[in-house]
């Protein structure tokens, strides 16, 4: 479990390709947008409201995950033989 860290650490160290660095931002704006809806002078429906946190917890989650996504081959090697063990 502690080396699953250190990968995780190594990840978030790493260089970011361009096109994850855009979907994190992305999702991050998203992210803050929905969650400013409830803040707005207006009635929302209650489908719209009941989506929020779901929407939001997605954004975040595919913000944190693009992150992780690296180009270096070393790191990737460490991965998969952490997860194929």
């Amino acid at each position: 479990m502690n080396k699953l860290w250190i990968v995780l650490a190594k990840r978030l160290k790493s260089k970011t390709p361009k096109l994850f660095k855009g979907i994190a931002i992305g999702a991050s704006a998203l992210g803050v947008v929905v969650l400013l809806l409830p803040t707005l002078p207006i009635t929302l429906p209650a489908t719209v409201v009941a989506l929020i946190p779901i929407v939001s917890s997605a954004c975040a989650g595919i913000a944190s995950v693009s992150l992780l996504t690296t180009d270096d081959e070393e790191i990737i090697k460490e991965t998969d033989e952490l997860l194929t063990k």
